[in-house]
């Protein structure tokens, strides 16, 4: 596990340049569990034809609504999902 020291406005350029994906008080660390979630959320993502909601993905991967709407947001900075909303609702889609 690699740790590394990083003052909060850092963290969004390391999440961006290096895939940091969890970050606790000002220290990133790399996660397997991390990009085990964003995989499963990428792979419910791209086989639906539809836009999918957080609270939707959330109920099939079986995880908190908090934590996958946090990992579609980074997925969204990374370029990977594109997002919008639809009243109260997040809506997901793969960016093309």
């Amino acid at each position: 596990m690699l740790i590394i020291y990083v003052h909060t406005k850092v963290v969004i350029n390391l999440y961006i340049k290096q895939n940091f994906t969890d970050t606790i008080r000002g220290i990133c660390i790399v996660s397997k569990r991390g990009k085990q979630i964003e995989t499963e959320i990428c792979n419910l993502i791209s086989s639906s034809k539809n836009p999918i909601s957080t609270r939707e993905i959330a109920l099939q991967i079986k995880k908190a609504w908090h934590t996958v709407d946090r990992h579609c947001l980074k997925l969204q900075i990374a370029g990977k999902l594109t997002g919008f909303r639809i009243g109260n609702i997040n809506a997901w889609v793969m960016s093309k």
